[in-house]
């Protein structure tokens, strides 16, 4: 058997059949793929073995380097339960993300074709950017409560995705039958709660979903969702700051918008992401 980095003798181990260790800087102490804590420990720091480092009187690594065979036993268990747990996944998740991720193109399409700017322009698009941006949203939500057997909050963000849906349709038929009805205010601050409140549940869906696998893209959904707050934000500041001073107002509402375009663009990359992670696994 080869040297040990931690000064045991691999012919005393009582692990080396199950663990069919070749010897360990062979094995577990592999200097391209080191599986032993105390391996990569050495050769991070450029140590041949233990002795020669300064701190291996207190290293709490070597203190324990009779339980390693141990807990590279339990880690290869836990490994292996998350890939059980991933190919569950795969192949919901791996489909009905890739298409949440296609969906995501023609909603964004739809609320320019809707925007008052564009309207003014050219008038004609708003509703064929209504009819787009319902269906878009029924088609959304019907594929988050498909996938909710996977995280329960993907059906909450589902059903508000129909609540906006069916919200906008309201507003569009009474205000072609009945103009400006004071009402409807009630009902589009109703519009924004549900949208919030989908957004929320949809990107901490997405966080949990990935967490297992790739807790690096798990965390920028949630930074993803604080800054989709945080341009709402922006957003309501701009209205009362624009009673006060139109042209900072109308500054602060252009940094809104601005925030808004990159966290949708934002939201398409990690949505492709998340759907390829899933869909690598499977295939």
């Amino acid at each position: 058997m080869g040297d040990t980095y931690c000064g045991k003798l691999c012919e005393e181990c009582s692990y080396r059949v199950e663990l069919q260790c070749p010897g360990c800087t062979d094995g577990p102490g592999n200097h391209w793929d080191p599986e032993c804590e105390l391996a990569k420990c050495c050769i991070d720091k450029g140590h041949r073995n233990c002795t020669t480092c300064s701190y291996k009187s207190s290293c709490s690594k070597l203190q324990m380097s009779d339980n390693m065979p141990e807990r590279r036993i339990r880690d290869r268990e836990l490994e292996k339960e998350k890939r059980e747990r991933m190919s569950e996944k795969s192949g919901v998740l791996g489909q009905w993300l890739w298409l949440l991720f296609w969906l995501v193109i023609p909603g964004v399409i739809a609320g320019i074709m809707m925007d008052e700017n564009v309207v003014n322009l050219a008038p004609w698009l708003y509703f064929p950017g209504l009819i787009l941006d319902i269906v878009t949203h029924s088609a959304y939500g019907l594929i988050l409560i498909k996938i909710s057997s996977e995280d329960s909050r993907y059906r909450t963000a589902g059903i508000c995705r129909f609540v906006n849906a069916g919200i906008n349709l309201i507003m569009t038929v009474v205000s072609m039958r009945y103009g400006e009805a004071t009402w409807l205010v009630s009902i589009s601050l109703l519009a924004v709660v549900a949208s919030m409140a989908g957004e929320y549940s949809e990107y901490y869906a997405h966080s949990d979903v990935v967490g297992d696998t790739d807790p690096e893209l798990s965390d920028k959904w949630i930074g993803l969702w604080k800054w989709y707050f945080r341009t709402f934000v922006c957003l309501l500041c701009s209205i009362v700051i624009v009673l006060m001073n139109q042209v900072l107002g109308l500054l602060v509402a252009l940094a809104a918008l601005i925030g808004t375009i990159s966290v949708s663009i934002m939201k398409l990359v990690y949505l492709y992401r998340s759907a390829r992670l899933f869909r690598d696994y499977r295939d």
